[in-house]
C-alpha cells in the first residue's frame, strides 16, 4: 500500500509539473511591440509564403519564389528544431510549377499544398492549379501525391484550410473569383463552398479580395486584403457555408491602411493577422468575451522595424515550450518595396518567433 501510494504521489507530481511547464508565465504587464527573435533566415531574397507546424514542433515552410537567383527552388522545406540555436533546414519537395501558396494539415501529419502557375496579371494559368498531399505519418520521408486539379474557373486560388470532420475536403480561397471552393481530393471534384459579397475586391488597388482562410468553432473566418478586414461565415450542421451571410469581425484599416494577408487563431480565440510588407506589423484582434471582438492593435513589428518585415503568414507552436510562440514567415519586404512608406530596403525572407506569453 505504501508503494502504491508513493507511485500515485509521484505520478500526481509529474502530472502537475507537466501542466505547470505548459502554463503561461506570470507577467507584470504587456509591453508592445512583443519581443521577437530570428529563428532562421535565407541567404538571398526569398519569399516564404506560408507555414505549418508539425506535432513534433518542426516547421514546414512554403517557399514561393526567389527573385535574384534560382538558389532556393519553389518548394516545401522543413525547419527542424526551431527552438534551438541552430535549426536545420532541409528540402522536402521541389515543384515544377511557378508558385506555391497554401498549406494546411488536413489529417494528423497529412498536409495539403496548393501550387500553380500565374500569368503576368497574377491570374492562375488555366489547368495548372494543383493540390498535393504530403503524408508524414508513414515515416521520416513523406509520401507525396498529386490529388486534384482545380478547374479553369478557379482564377485566383490562394489560401487553403482544412474542414474539420471532412478530411477529404480542402477549402480554397479564390481572391479573384471571390469565393471559397471545396476540393474533394478523393474524387478530384471542385464545387463552390460559399460565396458572399465580402469576399470580393472593391477598391481595385491590389485586385485581391479574399485571402487567408481558417475554420474555428463553427465559423469560416477569412481576410479580405483589399478591404483590410476580417469576416466570418457561420457553418451549418453539415459543415457547409451555403446560403450564408458574412459578419464583419474586424476592420484593420486604422492599423494596416495598405494591405492585410494571412492570419491564424490563437487558443484563446485571438486573431493574429499579417500585413505582407508595407506596414511590417502583426495585428492582434482579441475576443471581447461576448461573442464579438475588440479593436485591433499592433502586437509585433512596426513601420521602422525589421522584426517581422514583410510578414505574410503565421502559426503557433504546438509544444509546451513554444505554444505561446507565434512563428511568422516573411518575404523580406519584397512586396512592400517602393510603396512610399519606409520600404526602400529588403532582406532575405526569414522565420521570426514572436513571444506572446505576456500578451
Amino acid at each position: 500500500m505504501v508503494l502504491r501510494t508513493t507511485s500515485l504521489f509521484r505520478a500526481a507530481v509529474a502530472a502537475f509539473t507537466a501542466v505547470a511547464t505548459c502554463s503561461a508565465q506570470r507577467c507584470a504587464g504587456t509591453t508592445l511591440p512583443l519581443p521577437a527573435r530570428n529563428v532562421y533566415q535565407f541567404d538571398s531574397e526569398t519569399w516564404i509564403e506560408n507555414l505549418a507546424v508539425r506535432p513534433n514542433g518542426d516547421l514546414l515552410l512554403i517557399v514561393d519564389e526567389n527573385v535574384t537567383a534560382p538558389v532556393h527552388p519553389v518548394a516545401l522545406y522543413q525547419l527542424a528544431n526551431p527552438s534551438s540555436a541552430n535549426p536545420e533546414l532541409t528540402l522536402v519537395h521541389s515543384f515544377d510549377l511557378g508558385t506555391v501558396l497554401g498549406i494546411a494539415e488536413i489529417q494528423p501529419e497529412v498536409y495539403a499544398v496548393l501550387a500553380e502557375n500565374f500569368t503576368g496579371n497574377f491570374e492562375a494559368v488555366p489547368g495548372t492549379a494543383k493540390m498535393y498531399t504530403f503524408d508524414f505519418s508513414r515515416g521520416e520521408q513523406p509520401v507525396v501525391n498529386e490529388v486534384a486539379t482545380l478547374p479553369d474557373t478557379a482564377i485566383g486560388p490562394d489560401g487553403i484550410a482544412a474542414l474539420p470532420g471532412n478530411p477529404n475536403t480542402v477549402l480554397v480561397a479564390d481572391m479573384y473569383a471571390a469565393r471559397v471552393w471545396a476540393v474533394d481530393i478523393t474524387t478530384n471534384t471542385t464545387t463552390t463552398f460559399v460565396q458572399v459579397p465580402e469576399m470580393a475586391q472593391v477598391h481595385n488597388f491590389t485586385q485581391m479580395g479574399i485571402n487567408g482562410l481558417r475554420v474555428s468553432h463553427g465559423h469560416l473566418y477569412f481576410t479580405n486584403s483589399d478591404l483590410k478586414s476580417v469576416y466570418r461565415v457561420q457553418l451549418n450542421q453539415c459543415g457547409s457555408g451555403a446560403e450564408a451571410s458574412a459578419e464583419l469581425v474586424a476592420n484593420l484599416t486604422s492599423v494596416t491602411p495598405v494591405f492585410i494577408d494571412d492570419f491564424t487563431i490563437g487558443r484563446d480565440g485571438t486573431l493574429w493577422v499579417t500585413s505582407s510588407g508595407p506596414e511590417n506589423v502583426v495585428v492582434a484582434v482579441r475576443p471581447d468575451g461576448r461573442g464579438g471582438f475588440r479593436e485591433p492593435i499592433v502586437a509585433a513589428g512596426g513601420i521602422n522595424r525589421t522584426d517581422v518585415q514583410g510578414d505574410v503568414g503565421a502559426a503557433f507552436g504546438r509544444g509546451c515550450s513554444d505554444r505561446d510562440v507565434l512563428y511568422v514567415v516573411t518575404n523580406g519586404g519584397l512586396w512592400g518595396a517602393g510603396l512610399g512608406l519606409n520600404q526602400t530596403a529588403t532582406e532575405p525572407g526569414k522565420v521570426a518567433a514572436v513571444d506572446t506569453s505576456c500578451f
